[in-house]
């Protein structure tokens, strides 16, 4: 590292840095983001305004020449692969924005490179981050409730396209839609419950937005509306998913679900019991339910964990995996989140596109009023 002060680059000025990354990042001691890039250079001045960062750059060579030790990459979807090699080549560590590449050949490429050099690269899986999940996760690996043999897990929206008409709803450059959004984040946390468990099988059916001229878009998301893009990408994907030790994974989501609020939910089914959780991933307000909860069902019976929302919520997940960031460059030895993490995530997404199976809205819904915890 350049000094004993963290600085770091982003590149990439949209909502995700301004809201997510920035704020969390101030908090983290001895860390500092010292510069911007972004092709847009009004955008990256507003940006670098707004939160007091010195360094504005449009030219990529000159950013990563600022005298920066790392960079969050948080561009459109299709770029992630590009900037991510860029900035590993010039000796940078990157955490890159989901998904990290659209083709797992990239990733491949990417974790190569990374190991080459010597340099601490993984994926922005913040909901790996969350007092729920790590709870979840610290029950399963206790062996509370024995081997997993099913989990069925969903987020839903009730009217959540995140920006109609810009390049997250354009096939060649997003990869996709709800799936490889909210999808990456979702079968992350799946791939882990299952541990060593592969994938061995898996089907993907969609829908399509129907009615182009009202898409139901994502309220909290500011700035950035449509500049005219085709919309053609899939707002629901329902996958079933087969693992290894015939263990199985039904997968709902959807950005436009016949649905009274918004969710996320897992039921992992052990051995020996199971555990249920009721959360709400990301930034809605729109709660399907009033309180989050976890449920751990064995032989000792039903306890049941109420959520603290103060700690367990977006802003404190990426507070945490910035942290994480932080304390892996400085030399903190740990294997909770990798680049193989992010390459088996985006392995599995893109075989489910290769398996895709379009179906209307009505049989969609059908397949939704299963949700067990509505």
């Amino acid at each position: 590292m350049k000094s004993q002060r963290l600085n770091i680059g982003i590149i990439g000025c949209g909502w995700i840095a301004e809201y997510a990354h920035i704020p969390a990042f101030k908090q983290i001691s001895d860390v500092k983001i010292s510069s911007v890039f972004d092709i847009d250079i009004g955008r990256a001045a507003r940006l670098a305004k707004a939160h007091d960062i010195q360094g504005i750059y449009s030219s990529l060579n000159d950013f990563l020449d600022s005298g920066i030790d790392a960079v969050i990459v948080a561009t459109p979807n299709h770029s992630h692969a590009q900037y991510t090699m860029e900035s590993l080549r010039r000796g940078l560590h990157v955490i890159c924005e989901k998904p990290v590449a659209i083709r797992a050949g990239d990733v491949k490429q990417i974790i190569e490179i990374a190991e080459q050099n010597q340099l601490v690269y993984f994926p922005a899986f913040v909901n790996r981050f969350r007092y729920d999940v790590l709870k979840m996760r610290e029950f399963i690996q206790s062996n509370r409730i024995g081997e997993i043999i099913h989990v069925e897990a969903g987020w839903l929206r009730r009217s959540g396209i995140p920006r109609p008409g810009t390049w997250f709803t354009n096939k060649a450059l997003s990869g996709g839609g709800v799936l490889i959004d909210l999808g990456s984040h979702m079968v992350d946390i799946c791939l882990m419950l299952f541990g060593d468990k592969q994938p061995l099988s898996q089907n993907l059916d969609t829908v399509m937005q129907e009615s182009k001229a009202d898409p139901l878009d994502a309220g909290w998301f500011k700035g950035e509306y449509s500049v005219g893009l085709p919309m053609d990408v899939e707002v629901t994907a329902i996958s079933e998913i087969g693992f290894s030790g015939s263990s199985k994974l039904n997968l709902k989501l959807s950005w436009a679900a016949d649905i009274n609020g918004d969710c996320t939910y897992f039921i992992v089914k052990g051995t020996k019991g199971n555990i249920k959780l009721k959360t709400l991933f990301g930034f809605s307000n729109d709660k399907l339910w009033n309180e989050d909860s976890l449920i751990v069902e064995d032989s000792a019976g039903v306890e049941v964990i109420t959520l603290d929302n103060s700690i367990n919520n977006a802003m404190e997940a990426f507070h945490a995996m910035g942290q994480f960031f932080a304390d892996t460059i400085r030399g903190g030895a740990t294997r909770y989140l990798t680049g193989s993490d992010g390459l088996r995530t985006v392995e599995l997404i893109e075989k489910l596109y290769s398996n895709e199976n379009r179906i209307d809205r009505e049989t969609a819904i059908n397949d939704l009023e299963g949700l067990r915890f509505e």
